[in-house]
């Protein structure tokens, strides 16, 4: 589950390691050996924080061509909460820097809590990888299991952009959306990372996800 949530991710990664030069390198080995030199007896919190900051220190310079304004990296459990951040909120030229006190909208994390309680209930029985959407519920004419719309290989697409529709009018649409499965069968090892599948995903299983709300 989690590599597929990660996928995405990990080609933006991808993109940022393809811009560093081969010149880099060298001085990337020295940033490593200064972080071993600098957390000599330090504590694993404060080595953790130390790496994450120098981590974000190496990609401020990456963050100016535009391929993403800013970054946050954050680290949490049952020992620390830790956050390193950098750049800008986002492209505008006016644009502030991220701070301790920066607010992010909500955006694709609903996906991961989705996908989070959806498996939840699977292991508690209350829901199959294998059924259907349709099968949750009959307002959502869907062959789509609950496996492809977690592992983004269900191929749905709406007649229109639904960003800035009203929940009513889109979840009209997303009503009407059929899965396409012959699109899917041109491909070997399908990936299609949107975000209808989670928002169908949310509608027609809502009396689990109504406790995100």
């Amino acid at each position: 589950m989690i590599n597929y949530l990660l996928y995405f991710e990990k080609k933006k990664v991808n993109k940022l390691i393809d811009n560093i030069n081969i010149k880099d390198l060298d001085y990337l080995r020295d940033s490593i050996k200064d972080i071993l030199i600098h957390c000599r007896d330090a504590s694993v919190e404060d080595t953790i924080n130390y790496i994450l900051n120098s981590l974000v220190d190496e990609m401020r310079p990456l963050l100016l061509d535009n391929l993403t304004p800013g970054i946050e990296i954050g680290l949490k459990n049952n020992y620390f909460n830790l956050l390193s951040y950098g750049g800008k909120y986002n492209k505008d030229n006016d644009s502030k820097d991220i701070d301790l006190n920066t607010f992010f909208s909500f955006d694709s994390i609903s996906k991961l809590l989705t996908s989070v309680i959806a498996m939840n209930e699977v292991k508690n029985g209350n829901m199959s990888m294998d059924t259907r959407i349709k099968d949750y519920n009959n307002s959502f004419d869907m062959d789509a299991t609950l496996s492809s719309i977690l592992k983004f290989t269900a191929y749905i697409r709406t007649p229109k952009r639904i960003d800035n529709l009203s929940k009513e009018e889109t979840i009209d649409i997303l009503k009407n959306v059929k899965e396409n499965l012959d699109e899917k069968n041109k491909y070997t090892n399908f990936y299609e990372y949107n975000d209808i599948g989670y928002m169908l995903l949310r509608e027609a299983i809502y009396d689990f996800t109504a406790k995100l709300d």
